[in-house]
């Protein structure tokens, strides 16, 4: 929450007693942190290593629903399950080609679902 609120209003969060440079420092630690542990597992550095990822995370939003952190999470569960399911089902020959057949899952669900599956009707007052 705290980081949330440095996020929107930096010196209003300071004024309400946040330690917002440490919350802010700790949010760039974490993201080196990941960083770090990407490139031990692909083990080299290039300039566009970021790029999978990012799709990856997108994907994994959109299908949850844009603006629900819940939704993010299970649409990235969903997206991991459908990987390595197609992985381990999958013969050796059609391996590569398992991101194109992830996404034409995701096009699927989101033809059915197309505000993502936690997606919630915001009630006008």
């Amino acid at each position: 929450m705290a980081l949330r609120a440095a996020s929107v209003d930096f010196e209003v969060t300071r004024l309400v007693g946040v330690p917002a440079n440490n919350i802010i420092s700790l949010a760039f630690a974490i993201a080196g942190i990941g960083g770090a542990l990407w490139v031990i597992r692909t083990g080299g550095i290039a300039p566009t290593m970021g790029l999978y990822p990012i799709i990856k995370s997108f994907v994994s939003n959109v299908i949850g629903g844009l603006g629900s952190l819940v939704g993010a999470v299970v649409g990235g569960l969903i997206l991991g399950f459908i990987d390595i399911f197609l992985k381990v089902l999958l013969p050796a020959e059609a391996r590569p080609f398992v991101d194109a057949v992830a996404l034409i899952a995701v096009v699927i669900i989101l033809y059915f679902k197309p505000q993502g599956i936690m997606f919630k009707k915001e009630e006008k007052s």
